[in-house]
């Protein structure tokens, strides 16, 4: 038990270091992105993350202990995701797996500047269980029209 308290203190340090990432509770899912690199207009960026431990179900287990995060973005006319959720199993934990995120073409200046990626853990896993992050990605805005005057 303290093998396990030793390594949630050493990852909830690691995701602190990660800019534009914050955490519920100490370790369990680890967002491998350092920085919000600014998205323009219809660019397209994966967000890394992978889980810190193997999925360990309680005994005897009410069903599957798989490990699934389910996203919802603060304003999803300026960024979409490719997928709603991501999902790993107890045989699939050590694997990394990536989020899509696309700036929405047709964003405006008068677009969300930054927009916030929420993911909460759901699992029978107690490590994982109620698990939430949030992820901040910049958005580069197109700058406002400049308006023309007549000088007849």
């Amino acid at each position: 038990m303290k093998r396990h308290l030793v390594i949630a203190i050493i990852c909830s340090t690691l995701l602190s270091a990660f800019v534009g990432v914050s955490e519920s509770q100490a370790s369990a899912v680890i967002v491998t992105s350092s920085s919000s690199t600014p998205l323009a207009a219809g660019q397209s960026a994966q967000l890394p993350m992978s889980l810190d431990a193997p999925i360990i179900c309680p005994a005897p287990s009410a069903g599957t202990c798989d490990v699934t995060i389910a996203f919802t973005v603060s304003d999803p006319s300026t960024l979409s995701l490719g997928t709603a959720s991501i999902n790993w199993t107890q045989a699939t934990w050590s694997q990394s797996k990536s989020l899509t995120m696309t700036v929405n073409p047709n964003v405006t200046s008068r677009s969300s500047a930054s927009v916030t990626i929420t993911g909460k853990v759901t699992s029978l896993s107690a490590h994982y269980s109620g698990y939430t992050f949030t992820y901040t990605q910049a958005i580069t805005l197109p700058s406002k029209p400049k308006h023309c005057h007549d000088d007849h």
